[in-house]
């Protein structure tokens, strides 16, 4: 007769109904159950760091980094390390390594290449390809050329010309301060994406007689949208109004809107 069961997904031991004598099957339940909601605290906390430059190529798959990849558990404070090393990576592989959960020393890591992650506690994802990216555990995204270290985040070619902008004149060729390279980038990012207005109130151009309207300033075509007592109004091509000329503002409204009507709109500026 058998003394216990398992769970269908995470294959955790617990006793049939006909074992008298459970405390053993109960307690390796536990002991499985602890181990397995550990593994996701670390996982959950873990970090990653180090690996010297690291250098990816879609078109061959050669992934390198010149020195230990580092996986931290801030719950024990050990440390797990990669060696400096390479690995070939096709679309949807991924680098898996082993942990040892709740180590206290820095301990070597083992690892391989894989389409997919196993099901249990040790494992864990450090590196998965799709496409021409690579997506790493601590946010960073890697595209095709990369070389570069884990500290790094990808800007775009905008960002970067107003970083290079920012620069200070002087022998060392660095930022005059943190507050220059700030402004730097969040003038490049204003130069990418429009601001979007507040709500403006053209309520005061309601007469129950004009269908033409016009904002305090341009809008970038396609952007435009109108409320009408607090309705929003389908945009052009849905037939509720049409972007007349956004160059000057102007607006027209398909129906006429009554005297005491609320107006309202919010746009993207050109």
């Amino acid at each position: 007769m058998a003394t216990s069961k398992a769970t269908p997904r995470m294959g955790f031991l617990y006793p049939t109904e006909e074992n008298v004598a459970w405390y053993s099957v109960f307690k390796s339940m536990m002991l499985q159950m602890d181990a397995a909601a550990f593994a996701s605290r670390e996982d959950r906390n873990a970090m990653l760091s180090g690996g010297g430059t690291l250098s990816w190529n879609a078109t061959t798959g050669a992934l390198t980094w010149t020195d230990t990849l580092d996986v931290l558990s801030p719950t024990t404070a050990a440390v797990g390390e990669l060696a400096a090393g390479s690995a070939t990576l096709e679309d949807g592989d991924g680098i898996v390594v082993t942990l040892t959960r709740y180590a206290t020393v820095t301990y070597a890591l083992s690892s391989s290449v894989a389409q997919s992650v196993p099901s249990d506690d040790n494992s864990f994802l450090l590196v998965r390809r799709s496409g021409d990216l690579l997506y790493w555990r601590n946010g960073v995204v890697m595209p095709d050329g990369f070389e570069g270290t884990l500290a790094v985040r990808v800007l775009s070619d905008d960002i970067m010309d107003a970083l290079e902008a920012a620069e200070a004149p002087d022998a060392t060729n660095e930022f005059v301060t943190v507050s220059a390279m700030n402004t730097a980038i969040a003038a490049a990012i204003a130069a990418i994406v429009p601001p979007v207005t507040p709500k403006e109130n053209l309520t005061v151009q309601v007469d129950g007689v004009t269908a033409l309207f016009t904002t305090s300033a341009p809008y970038n075509a396609g952007t435009l949208q109108v409320y009408l007592n607090g309705l929003h109004q389908l945009g052009p091509g849905d037939g509720q109004f049409v972007e007349t000329d956004p160059a000057t503002g102007q607006f027209t409204m398909t129906a006429v809107p009554p005297l005491g009507t609320t107006l309202y709109v919010l746009y993207m500026g050109v």
